[in-house]
């Protein structure tokens, strides 16, 4: 199983423990502003698919969870590129995993 397969799993996996899209359970005012941060990456991805390739999977752009696992597998696997591409996304998911892979060798 590749990683990043393993990452956007994972990801529908959080999806699902509250029953909402995007973000995973923690205090519930912060997951839902997660929630709507994810918003303009998610509408920019489904207007703007088509080359200039980003680092995003077009494969995102189908539903909003899709859109939740593609931008976690993007930003572990390509931080730096998500982090030019996305601002808010990439704040978001570092909000959530309290991590920032685009820092990272």
């Amino acid at each position: 199983m590749t990683d990043e397969l393993v990452l956007h799993e994972f990801a529908h996996h959080l999806d699902g423990l509250d029953g909402t899209w995007g973000p995973p359970p923690q205090e519930l005012a912060q997951a839902r502003a997660m929630g709507s941060r994810h918003r303009p990456g998610y509408n920019r991805l489904l207007h703007d698919i088509e080359p200039p390739r980003h680092a995003l999977d077009p494969y995102g752009a189908e539903t909003k969870p899709k859109f939740f696992a593609v931008a976690t597998e993007c930003f572990y696997e390509q931080g730096r590129e998500l982090k030019q591409e996305h601002r808010t996304c990439t704040r978001s998911c570092g909000i959530s995993y309290k991590v920032d892979p685009a820092q990272w060798g």
